[in-house]
């Protein structure tokens, strides 16, 4: 399904757990990602999912009109993820922010996908302006975190 995929399935378990009348649902994404200066194998609980522009939101065309939403995150749930890693103590986690690209090649910059209009320096100069590399997490599953922050 493609980029479509994360909205479909939001939308389809949301309406369930409407028709199941459930209330007060958390809903959590995990998955791989490409972390920027990150150690490899480390968990990243996200606090912030900006766009590719880095703005805290997700834009989407509904009957050819743009409508953006906040991809405001839930700040208690974020440290009492926080709070549960540092008690288990197995694997390295840090609280940053994510990059949501909806293209996986080059809206994240990657130099090799089938079509490629960018140079490695149009990709590094792109990266400059982001925030301490620790801070940063790109995702390499297009769309999913601004979608799910969207529907929050």
């Amino acid at each position: 399904m493609g980029i479509p995929f994360p909205g479909i399935m939001l939308h389809e378990l949301i309406k369930m757990m409407y028709h199941a009348r459930c209330s007060n649902i958390t809903v959590i994404s995990i998955g791989t990602s490409e972390g920027i200066g990150l150690e490899p194998g480390s968990v990243v609980i996200t606090q912030e999912a900006v766009d590719e522009c880095f703005k805290p939101e997700f834009a989407q065309i509904v009957l050819g009109k743009q409508v953006v939403r906040s991809t405001s995150l839930d700040e208690q749930l974020v440290q009492e993820l926080r709070q549960c890693a540092s008690d288990l103590n197995e694997f390295p986690t840090i609280v940053g922010n994510t990059v949501c690209t909806i293209d996986v090649y080059e809206g994240q910059g990657r130099l090799d996908g089938a079509l490629c209009s960018c140079t490695e320096k149009d990709k590094h100069a792109y990266e400059q302006p982001m925030p301490q590399a620790s801070e940063i997490l790109r995702w390499n599953l297009p769309c999913l975190p601004p979608c799910a922050e969207a529907v929050a």
